[in-house]
């Protein structure tokens, strides 16, 4: 498999890694299943068929929401190489930057996905023995069977192409909750979008770097950034002020569930008497930068920002919509890469005091 024999092991490893990177992004634009199977120490192993059944998932979305790379970049950011006799343990972050036909020119962009890799050596080289990640999919396709995950996908589009060929009126926007002792505010959502990708993950130098306001502790490895992330939004971006009952923070040990919990955050949106933004539940064809889109697997659990939208045209078409979030970060991913997930759309239609 390593063409040259004069290189290092740690060298024979990347190039095996890069391989077996290079063959699912291909995939991605190609729209053709690209076998990866010389790669792997034993095919036979559980992560090898949950791989593959990801690929097959994600192939599909694609062809169906024509998210296929038009162009694509990925870069490996390798932490550590650990190389002991005929075994070798990687840890590497990953991150791209790509252009979807669905929505070309536009550039999205993902980084700080970490992987462990597990190699071995074997007579034909260096072969991949496990590859451990985490994101927004894992536990789900951990929960629901890759046939039905691949049929929630298909309805889900079939209900957007219906509702696209025989909707002439969109949902109309609820007004926001009247509080005679309070004055109303508009919501800023050039503000929201203008932060939402200044702390996203934007295109620096010498390439696409993730970034975190320092006002903030970040929530990474505390259950996660995302909500944190669209609270910021709204309130230093979208200009409405805390809810130092509901909903402010502070710092890390000063804060509401619901400036960092899914769930608490949407339960104080719609039900905000007070001080504070007003949310509405709506559906995707309200959706405009600064707005939240949350996902549903078993429980709330993830928050994403809206960053553009079609609204009012061709609002039924996922593609319609691109978002940002944190964990992993993406900037300006079409909303259809969710497509099969149940998802809830929170308007935020001013905020008071």
């Amino acid at each position: 498999m390593q063409a040259d024999p004069n290189l290092s092991d740690e060298e024979k490893v990347k190039n095996a890694i890069d391989t077996y990177f290079r063959l699912r992004y291909e995939e991605q634009k190609l729209l053709e299943t690209q076998d990866f199977s010389f790669l792997l120490t034993d095919q036979s192993q559980q992560w090898v068929q949950k791989e593959k059944d990801r690929r097959e998932i994600e192939l599909y979305r694609s062809m169906l929401y024509r998210l296929n790379y038009l162009e694509y970049k990925y870069l490996l950011a390798y932490n550590s190489i650990q190389v002991e006799n005929n075994s070798a343990t990687v840890n590497l972050t990953e991150s791209n930057s790509v252009v979807h036909a669905a929505i070309a020119p536009q550039v999205s962009a993902m980084g700080g996905l970490e992987h462990v890799i597990k190699l071995s050596r074997t007579k034909m080289g260096w072969t991949i023995a496990s590859d451990e990640y985490q994101d927004e999919f894992t536990e789900v396709l951990a929960s629901v069977p890759k046939n039905t995950f691949i049929e929630r996908i298909r309805l889900e589009h079939e209900a957007e192409l219906r509702k696209a060929a025989g909707s002439k009126t969109f949902s109309p926007l609820k007004d926001p909750l009247s509080i005679t002792s309070l004055t109303l505010h508009s919501y800023d959502r050039t503000g929201a979008l203008n932060y939402a990708n200044k702390y996203g993950y934007w295109q620096g130098s010498p390439g696409w770097v993730a970034n975190r306001n320092p006002n903030y502790y970040d929530f990474e490895n505390a259950g996660g950034d995302c909500t944190n992330y669209a609270s910021q939004v709204i309130h230093d971006g979208g200009g409405a002020v805390m809810n130092y009952n509901q909903w402010y923070y502070t710092d890390v040990n000063h804060r509401s569930a619901s400036w960092t919990g899914v769930g608490y955050l949407y339960a104080f949106l719609v039900n905000n008497t007070g001080t504070g933004p007003h949310g509405f539940s709506t559906d995707q064809c309200t959706m405009d930068p600064g707005d939240i889109i949350q996902l549903y697997n078993g429980s709330w659990y993830h928050s994403l920002v809206v960053v553009w939208s079609s609204h009012p045209t061709s609002c039924y078409n996922a593609d319609a919509i691109t978002v940002n979030t944190h964990i992993n970060d993406w900037y300006h991913k079409p909303l259809s890469y969710w497509s099969g997930i149940t998802k809830r759309y929170i308007g935020i239609s001013g905020w008071y005091n």
